[in-house]
């Protein structure tokens, strides 16, 4: 794979990996019947948090996705890849 000038950029690499995480959260919502109220209820947190979350907020942090992942029993991924 080549890289791009887009793959060196950091703020889109960083929105792009939120983005991934996000498609699969809503993946995990859809494949279990789950509304934005219910992932809410399930986390004990607000509308507010959720939607830091499922939104573009720069100050998501891994401790917040690993609380999600832990809470719906899923496993967090994070990697890193490397064309050799």
């Amino acid at each position: 794979m080549m890289y791009t000038d887009w793959d060196r950029d950091v703020e889109f690499v960083g929105y792009y990996a939120k983005g991934q995480f996000v498609e699969d959260l809503l993946c995990v919502m859809e494949r279990r019947g789950m509304s934005v109220e219910d992932l809410c209820r399930v986390l004990g947190r607000d509308r507010r948090w959720v939607g830091r979350l499922l939104g573009d907020d720069p100050g998501v942090t891994v401790r917040m996705l690993g609380e999600l992942a832990a809470v719906l029993g899923v496993r967090l991924r994070v990697g890193l890849g490397e064309d050799v």
